[in-house]
């Protein structure tokens, strides 16, 4: 990915990744665990990749999330590409969860340049990103 966000844990615990469930819609509160953020590592998600959710979800008299949530959908967490697809909360019950941040993979505008002379002669020179 050229550019991904970030999410680092803003707890001190560790942060599940849940799977895709069918209620509600889109779905990301109810499904079981596939896999746990850990303290001190970070997950990657595609900038776009996001929930919101607009309403608050209860369900059976419970609040299961609040107006204004926010999920990604995670494609690398604890190092590792997870086997399948996974969500983790930014903001869950009104509550921030983890920090977010754009980060790029543009190339650097300065690269570095290799050159080698012989007998004060340039024979090769490259310019490494």
């Amino acid at each position: 990915m050229s550019d991904y966000i970030e999410l680092e844990s803003n707890v001190i615990s560790e942060r599940p990744i849940r799977r895709t469930t069918t209620y509600p819609n889109p779905p990301h509160i109810l499904g079981t665990v596939i896999g746990n953020l850990k303290i001190g590592q970070v997950a990657e998600a595609r900038p776009n990749d996001s929930y919101t959710y607009l309403n608050d979800v209860i369900v059976n008299g419970e609040m299961l999330a609040k107006k204004g949530d926010k999920w990604w959908k995670v494609y690398k967490a604890n190092v590792t590409t997870l086997s399948e697809e996974g969500w983790i909360s930014e903001v869950h019950k009104g509550l921030r969860r983890l920090n977010a941040r754009l980060v790029s993979d543009t190339p650097i505008s300065n690269p570095h340049v290799v050159e080698v002379y012989i007998d004060k002669v340039q024979v090769f020179r490259k310019e490494l990103d």
